[in-house]
């Protein structure tokens, strides 16, 4: 089953008949490789799940973090960030804010995909979901014209199709993933 936690109110799940959103911003970090691009490749010697795992216990600390959980897959995790003021004009804007946090803050890669502010959440069985009733509630920031966050100290942003990330294991850590990333030239 699937659920979709940016929407409160809609006539349908497509983006256009959205008429309220929910107030939490809903993203997802894989640490299995992205099979869309081919030139990554699965190593079979990285345990995923334990990856996802130590993550999960990381992240804790970020006070930002309403609820988080493991994907289905044991191999990645969904995080709800709470707001206020959040709109279908400024969803863009504050998605690309957040994005830039969990890569600025931790170098993890946000799945671009939940941008999309109808995205659909499938429920996993997660006996460790971690919930944080006292986390910070983010002030939406006001969209600018193009719909992304150019914040201050924010890392420089061209197109999301310029900026290319190649997944990364700690060499001091095995069991940490995280995302170098580098300028393409399109």
């Amino acid at each position: 089953p699937t659920f979709y936690p940016n929407i409160s109110k809609a006539l349908t799940r497509e983006k256009v008949d959205v008429k309220e959103l929910s107030q939490l911003m809903y993203l997802d970090i894989d640490f299995y490789p992205d099979r869309k691009n081919k030139t990554t490749e699965i190593d079979p010697t990285v345990n995923y799940i334990n990856i996802a795992d130590n993550w999960h216990e990381k992240l804790k600390s970020d006070t930002r973090i309403h609820a988080m959980w493991r994907s289905v897959s044991g191999s990645g995790l969904g995080i709800l960030i709470p707001y206020t003021g959040l709109t279908i004009d400024n969803w863009r804007t504050n998605w690309y804010s957040q994005r830039d946090h969990f890569l600025k803050n931790y170098n993890l890669k946000i799945d671009p995909y939940t941008k999309n502010i109808n995205r659909a959440c499938f429920i996993s069985y997660d006996l460790g979901v971690f919930m944080n009733e006292d986390c910070e509630i983010q002030s939406a920031l006001p969209p600018d014209k193009q719909g992304v966050y150019l914040g201050s100290n924010s890392i420089l942003r061209i197109a999301d199709e310029k900026l290319f990330y190649t997944p990364q294991i700690d060499s001091k850590n095995p069991d940490f993933q995280y995302f170098e990333q580098s300028f393409i030239d399109i």
